[in-house]
């Protein structure tokens, strides 16, 4: 089980701390069966791969300069995709929202993304809107 621990320490961002934490986690039962119970109502937990470093994509224009993006919900192309065009315009693509993000795209006013942002008064957008943004 050490080397379990010591595993975890050699992933990009985990350190001591949290490495302990997640070993832990993961030893009682108790946990794992709260993991199990979730998944067999539906929820996935997945890891998502990083959007591309923005130094390995071509910038085409700064349209998006010093922009933090948060996307929320189901698009007609990949998310994956949308972050990369965000990036290749300047901006930055965030997971979750903080008082720095400027624009939200949505898919629905219910999500609980959509909520927070509108709570912090920050701008939210469908994906028509971003494209609309991306042809001027």
């Amino acid at each position: 089980m050490e080397s379990d621990e010591e595993a975890l320490k050699q992933i990009d961002g985990i350190g001591d701390v949290v490495a302990s934490n997640i070993y832990n986690f993961f030893r009682k039962e108790k946990n794992r069966d709260i993991i199990l119970k979730l998944k067999e109502h539906g929820i996935r937990m997945e890891v998502q791969e990083d959007v591309e470093k923005d130094s390995e994509i071509e910038i085409v224009s700064e349209i998006f300069k010093d922009k933090i993006f948060v996307l929320t919900g189901n698009f007609s192309k990949p998310k994956k995709e949308i972050e990369k065009e965000i990036i290749a315009n300047g901006g930055t693509v965030k997971s979750s929202i903080t008082k720095d993000t400027n624009i939200v795209i949505y898919e629905k006013e219910t999500s609980s993304k959509y909520k927070k942002a509108e709570k912090l008064g920050i701008e939210r957008i469908t994906e028509e809107e971003y494209n609309n943004m991306l042809i001027k």
